[in-house]
């Protein structure tokens, strides 16, 4: 059984129809038609009655299709999580201030940064411009907010 034969037959139970889903999912209607029948034989089982006017899911046909349903929604629920872990922000980041900017606005800039990203820890280290700079040219801190004097 494959994820996208149990997402025809959803389609199919959707529209009553080969021919309209086969146009939503954007393939052919005999393609639609020979994936469902694939199914149903290797299962042994008739998912629709089939007419020349419309499509009907059999008794047990509705119940694979509310499993089916129930299938197809926890996969687009994992895919979505991996997609948002994907471009999650996360780690360290390292911020060197000197100590008279330390004093500014900046910790509610950092309150509202991690608002919006939790899974980011934020270091602050104070020091002197000169040391600033060398910790971040020695990578140990990942940004420096200085005066230029």
């Amino acid at each position: 059984m494959e994820l996208r034969q149990i997402y025809y037959v959803i389609e199919v139970a959707k529209w009553n129809s080969f021919t309209k889903a086969a146009e939503v999912i954007n393939i052919t209607q005999p393609s639609l038609s020979q994936q469902i029948s694939k199914l149903e034989k290797k299962y042994n089982i008739k998912i629709f009655d089939r007419t020349t006017r419309f499509v009907v899911p059999t008794d047990l046909g509705e119940r694979f299709i509310e499993d089916a349903k129930l299938l197809i929604n926890a996969v687009e629920g994992f895919n979505n999580k991996v997609m948002t872990r994907q471009h999650q922000i996360n780690g360290t980041f390292r911020i060197g201030v000197e100590r008279v900017i330390g004093y500014l606005n900046l910790y509610s800039l950092i309150s509202a940064f991690q608002e919006k990203f939790p899974d980011v820890v934020i270091t602050i280290i104070e020091g002197d411009t000169k040391n600033l700079i060398l910790d971040m040219v020695n990578g140990v801190i990942d940004a420096a907010i200085y005066t230029n004097q």
